[in-house]
């Protein structure tokens, strides 16, 4: 048995449409009238009764699931009754239909509609709270009680069928909403992602993704939003939701990914592109922890707290490379090589003293590629030779000995430091907003100080820097300029984030101060903001 319920507040719109189908008829009823202007006068009289109710018209209609038996008409006003008994809405206006406009494998599957007031004849109104549920629940009891086929709950079924608005009228070929919406959810967590990758992947195709958690930052609720249509898990199907997404389709989740996934989102909403860049960068930040923690080494490993040795860093939460410099000649274990961006490189020990050749025709010739400048080439020391044939282009001093020569260092990885730089580019203007109208909230001479944060203006430019004197970002008055950050991560966002929240809150209370006692706007304490800046 397949049931539906909507709410809303025109009757007469209601009951013309369940009257007004080809074949409709009105197998069973308590009200008068016939037609549907009567009709729904009568439903309108009761209502009245009670003008705190918005919406007092509950359309439920039900059917046999396809393939069944079909229900002639005492079956049909006996589980209309038994619908109203569970509802508790046994002392309320109704009307039952019966319509014959749809067929399965060519025969009529009757199906009806009832028409019920929300408001009783004393009055009151029926408590709706999880309606849906209690209905399925009765659906479910029916279904056994006369031998129909059974049903799965909506909660039970894994993917969810489209409403029919949800369906456009000129295609049916084409995959809808609903549809579309499953198959990205299925796409982004193929390979059992991480739960910022399986967030960032949805964003970067325009999927707004929003999520709820607990104080503690455990995942309770999770809901998309796809070309202006927002849906809950649950209308998708039970693999969509917060559990099943977890638990059948692999997505991995641990309490401290709250912090990131919460900047995804806020930087999707204030209009920040999620491009494949992001998304291959969470890819290489986030992994499997079960599997590299059973591929470690153990103590031949470095842990990710030793390599995130400075204070402003955080083992799952800093999206930009570590580059860690270590004595050990050792390699590092898988774990670490998915942590790091770019695995650290063991320092080079001196070169051992090598006796000058007597002749440079014997030293071996190494081809090296052509550089774009000559002033990238660093200064190498050529040993002395007692034959020479050619003068060397670039006239280069002899050491007094051959052990002094420091060893080359490597070049630092170009492409690594352009994704760092476009990270921090991206934080920087997450919090330019917030930074401006708190600065301007605030109207400070020139410095503002707390307990985790002191802001400096310095030539128009707004200074961000820890107690430690460390400077993360700079922040410019004039929108028109480029904020830059520095040092900035994923926790420095949270925070800022709470700051923009509670500047909103001042803001919108003093507007009411305003309008009604006519005071003048205050400013909101630094210090007294409740926040740790």
């Amino acid at each position: 048995m397949i049931g539906n319920i909507t709410k809303g507040n025109g009757f007469y719109g209601c009951v013309s449409y369940v009257l007004g189908k080809p074949d409709a008829r009105l197998i069973n009823t308590n009200m008068a009238g016939e037609t549907p202007a009567v009709l729904a006068w009568e439903f309108r009289q009761f209502a009245n009764q009670n003008q705190r109710v918005k919406k007092p018209v509950l359309h439920l209609s039900f059917s046999p699931a396809p393939g069944d038996r079909t229900l002639d008409e005492w079956e049909l006003c006996q589980i209309a009754q038994d619908l109203l008994d569970g509802l508790k809405l046994s002392n309320n206006q109704f009307i039952l239909v019966q319509h014959n406009d749809t067929e399965f494998d060519g025969q009529v599957r009757p199906h009806a509609h009832m028409v019920i007031n929300r408001v009783a004849y004393n009055g009151d109104c029926n408590d709706d709270y999880l309606d849906y549920y209690r209905t399925e629940k009765i659906l479910r009891q029916i279904e056994k009680e006369y031998n129909l086929i059974v049903q799965p709950s909506s909660w039970e079924v894994e993917k969810k069928k489209a409403y029919p608005r949800h369906i456009p009228d000129n295609s049916v070929s084409e995959p809808n909403i609903v549809e579309r919406l499953q198959l990205a959810i299925e796409k982004a967590a193929a390979d059992k992602p991480e739960m910022p990758v399986f967030v960032a992947r949805l964003l970067k195709e325009n999927i707004q993704v929003d999520c709820k958690f607990t104080r503690t930052g455990k995942l309770k609720g999770i809901s998309y939003c796809l070309d202006g249509q927002p849906f809950k898990g649950g209308d998708l199907g039970k693999l969509y939701t917060h559990i099943g997404i977890r638990e059948h389709l692999k997505v991995g989740y641990q309490e401290e990914y709250q912090n990131p996934i919460d900047s995804l989102i806020v930087s999707f909403k204030r209009g920040r592109k999620i491009d494949d860049r992001w998304v291959n960068h969470l890819e290489n930040v986030y992994y499997d922890e079960s599997k590299q923690d059973s591929d470690s080494d153990g103590d031949n490993s470095l842990t990710t707290e030793e390599l995130n040795t400075p204070d402003n860093l955080h083992q799952t939460t800093l999206p930009s490379s570590v580059l860690v410099t270590t004595q050990s000649n050792k390699p590092l274990d898988k774990k670490q090589s998915k942590v790091l961006s770019q695995p650290p490189s063991p320092i080079i020990e001196t070169a051992a003293p090598v006796p000058p050749p007597e002749s440079i025709e014997s030293i071996p010739v190494t081809p090296v590629e052509q550089p774009e400048s000559i002033e990238s080439i660093p200064a190498v020391p050529v040993p002395p030779s007692k034959n020479v044939d050619s003068t060397p282009a670039i006239p280069v001093e002899q050491p007094e000995n051959i052990e002094s020569i420091p060893a080359v260092p490597e070049q630092s990885n170009q492409p690594e430091q352009v994704e760092d730089n476009l990270i921090q580019q991206q934080y920087a203007e997450v919090i330019a907003t917030t930074v401006r109208l708190f600065w301007e909230n605030q109207k400070p001479d020139r410095v503002l100080r707390g307990s985790t944060f002191d802001l400096e203006m310095d030539n128009s430019t707004i200074k961000i820097k820890r107690k430690s004197g460390e400077e993360i970002a700079l922040i410019p008055l004039s929108p028109d300029q480029q904020p830059q950050g520095i040092a900035l991560n994923l926790e420095d966002l949270k925070i800022f984030h709470q700051l923009q929240q509670l500047l909103d809150k001042h803001q919108a209370k003093q507007q009411h101060l305003q309008k009604r006692d006519k005071r003048s706007l205050t400013p909101l304490a630094y210090h007294d903001s409740g926040l740790e800046l």
